[in-house]
């Protein structure tokens, strides 16, 4: 067996940008689908910010409603609707 090797940061994962501009919940935003949708609820869970913009600008919720990805982008509105 190899050495354990830990992720570069669990944290930066979840909270931060990726190498491409997105966070996870954007991705998961982008790729909509029930199982997307599910990522992005576990995601908000863990506390992933809603209001995290990409390197356009955009938030999880503009990229679900660009896509047009409806179950996602009802998970984003919720919390958005909660948090207000």
């Amino acid at each position: 067996r190899g050495a354990r090797t830990d992720p570069p940061s669990a944290t930066s994962a979840v909270h931060g940008l990726a190498e491409g501009g997105a966070s996870a919940l954007h991705i998961a935003s982008a790729a909509g689908g029930a199982s997307h949708a599910a990522c992005a609820r576990i995601l908000l869970r863990y506390g992933t910010l809603a209001s995290l913009t990409d390197i356009d600008g955009q938030t999880a919720l503009d990229v679900a409603n660009d896509a047009p990805h409806r179950e996602t982008a009802a998970v984003l509105a919720h919390v958005a609707a909660r948090r207000n």
